[in-house]
């Protein structure tokens, strides 16, 4: 299967080559005074993987943390070359090999995140075409943390979105938004490191392109500055529940408050006439009945009249 591309270009001139791991484990040889991006879209061929770290001078213990499953981050610098693994959205990770001779990008499977660097060289659009393989380099990121920036849109959309609901499942969805950013904010975090870092290598970065590193690396703090907002938004959010929820059950414990304020003097006089001593005259009395049974209303009437004279029942 054709999962791995190797473009070589200047400003003039441009090549592109697509074929397996194999054959480029057999036959890759970067172009002289171009720049060279070889970029797999699988690992899977991990023998042809080495066989081209191996030839290019990328020692043992770079290869093992290439395949590792370990989530560690941040630029490792060698005689040589340059590595780092940067996380994207869905939790996979891209690793980057910088030589003096070439980019290798290894990616786990097909993504689309770098289409755009390749439309640019190919249709020789912008800059890319007349700079070298730190402008490159500088592109991929970019496309990583536009990726991000997207991703971002759709999780503030969200917010945004949950702000008005009122369903009882809400904790749930507030608690879910929360994770995705956490999440975002934690792999974020390491492409920032990682441009931090290479803008200051002199050696590898143009003069002139130093402003475009600083660039991404404002621009992924923004990222994580959009995260914090969102999740102090989300705060207010279970707040305002917590809140209403409270309001809620306080008008609850009034009405049953009055209620019980009302039947508190009927009880009385209930409980008065149920103690069935012998000498009450008003139990002899032909109206005593009737005259309770109004009394007690007319006691209920009045009390219920003046808890909403004063608002209370409102």
């Amino acid at each position: 299967m054709k999962n791995c591309q190797h473009y070589s270009y200047d400003y003039n001139l441009y090549d592109f080559i697509e074929s397996d791991a194999v054959h480029f484990a057999r036959y890759f040889t970067p172009v002289d005074n171009r720049v060279n991006w070889l970029n797999f879209h699988s690992m899977s061929d991990r023998s042809s993987i080495e066989s081209i770290c191996n030839r290019f001078g990328v020692d043992t213990g770079t290869i093992i943390k290439l395949f590792s499953s370990k989530k560690e981050y941040g630029l490792e610098e060698y005689e040589g070359y340059i590595f780092f693994k940067l996380p994207t959205v869905d939790g996979n990770d891209i690793s980057f090999i910088i030589t003096d001779k070439f980019v290798f990008t290894l990616q786990p499977k097909r993504y689309e995140i770098f289409s755009l660097v390749r439309e640019r060289i190919t249709r020789r659009i912008g800059k890319i075409r007349m700079k070298g393989t730190d402008f490159l380099v500088f592109r991929l990121l970019h496309c990583m943390i536009d990726h991000y920036s997207r991703s971002m849109d759709t999780l503030e959309s969200d917010v945004i979105v949950l702000e008005g609901y009122s369903g009882k499942d809400i904790l749930n969805k507030v608690e879910l938004l929360k994770r995705r950013l956490y999440e975002m904010k934690k792999r974020v975090s390491p492409i920032k490191s990682v441009v931090a870092q290479l803008e200051k290598l002199q050696d590898f970065v143009e003069i002139d392109d130093i402003r475009h590193f600083n660039e991404l690396k404002h621009h992924s703090t923004d990222i994580m500055d959009s995260v914090d907002e969102c999740r102090q938004v989300l705060d207010g959010v279970v707040n305002i529940y917590y809140a209403t929820q409270g309001q809620r059950m306080n008008e609850v414990m009034k009405v049953l408050t009055l209620i019980s304020t009302i039947f508190i003097p009927l009880t009385f006089i209930a409980g008065l006439y149920g103690m069935n001593f012998k000498f009450m005259p008003e139990l002899n009395s032909p109206f005593g009945y009737p005259i309770v049974l109004v009394a007690m209303l007319l006691i209920a009437g009045f009390l219920y009249k003046w808890f909403r004279g004063k608002g209370w029942l409102e």
